[in-house]
């Protein structure tokens, strides 16, 4: 079971309201808006709404503690060891269009929960990634027969290419951004 399911079965046990590719994506918004404490904000994100009283809340919640670090070191590779969280190459093209487009609104809330940068400071370039991310967030992924053969696989491939670039991107931006925003502050 690779890290995508067992985190999808996490948080289905827990009852959460996002699923492992929403949940990874609010991080990295979290962490490309700039916020100080995007572990503890996804912790609060996460477990908003679920049934304390449920005893995987609390494996729940060491996993995402654990699940964190890692995803920040994928993160802070130089060598862009970093991809969104989605199903196996395995799965169905139409089940990982699906947790794609959920990664894609998970980054869009995370970005916008983060009391980080604020709109004026976005480059050009971020606004354009931010809107494709809206857009694939917004993709109908009902017509799987769209959703077959090897080209559809090599769309999705360069799909999930550019979001890992372009995430990279926005990281470094967002950085630079936070970095004189508190500049302004001393």
């Amino acid at each position: 079971m690779g890290d995508f399911d067992t985190l999808q079965g996490l948080l289905m046990r827990a009852e959460a309201e996002v699923g492992a590719a929403e949940c990874q994506g609010v991080f990295c918004g979290l962490l490309a808006a700039g916020a100080v404490d995007a572990e503890g904000s996804l912790l609060q994100i996460v477990l908003e709404d679920v049934d304390r009283s449920n005893l995987a809340v609390g494996e729940l919640e060491q996993a995402l503690r654990r699940t964190t670090e890692v995803w920040r070191a994928n993160v802070q590779d130089d060598s862009l060891g970093f991809s969104p969280l989605l199903p196996s190459d395995s799965s169905p093209l139409a089940l990982r269009a699906i947790h794609l487009a959920a990664w894609c609104q998970g980054l869009l809330y995370g970005f916008g929960a983060a009391d980080g940068i604020r709109q004026e400071q976005l480059s050009e370039e971020m606004q354009e990634f931010l809107g494709d991310c809206y857009n694939i967030a917004h993709l109908d992924t009902e017509t799987e027969a769209e959703l077959e053969g090897e080209e559809a696989e090599e769309s999705f491939m360069e799909l999930v290419e550019y979001l890992r670039v372009g995430f990279a991107t926005i990281l470094d931006e967002g950085a630079m951004a936070m970095a004189s925003r508190q500049k302004g502050l001393h």
